[in-house]
């Protein structure tokens, strides 16, 4: 899974978003297959942080339905109050604002942010923040 999520950090860091989704694909499959046999520690968080970066990558190559379709399944697997909910709604909300979805957008992200103060993540606080003031200069 380490080597799957550096191939896909480098494909994104040269511009291949096709091969970052690639690699992502390949990671979410192997942690879902890991679920199952229970060889790791936290095959949930795996599968949650693989996918969330697998629906960015494919929002980043203009597959924003794939996207959307890849996050809202593995929302449920996120326990109501945690970060990985947080960074998950803050991708589906990045999705919704690139679909024109203004208000959906919105209303993710406003989510997005309450769960994090909740969970006390300083640094995913402050970069849900500057996205919304990102999006509101954009505006």
């Amino acid at each position: 899974l380490m080597l799957l999520e550096r191939s896909a950090d480098k494909s994104l860091v040269r511009g291949d978003t096709r091969g970052a989704v690639r690699m992502l694909h390949m990671a979410v499959d192997l942690a879902r297959r890991e679920m199952m046999r229970g060889e790791l520690d936290d095959p949930v968080s795996a599968l949650l942080m693989f996918s969330c970066k697998l629906g960015d990558a494919l929002a980043l190559d203009n597959h924003r339905t794939d996207a959307e379709r890849v996050l809202m399944e593995v929302l449920n697997l996120a326990g109501p109050s945690s970060a990985e909910r947080s960074r998950i709604l803050a991708s589906l909300a990045s999705i919704a604002r690139g679909t024109g979805r203004a208000d959906a957008a919105y209303q993710r992200l406003d989510e997005a942010l309450a769960i994090a103060e909740k969970t006390s993540e300083k640094a995913l606080i402050e970069n849900l923040e500057r996205l919304r003031q990102k999006w509101v200069a954009g505006a």
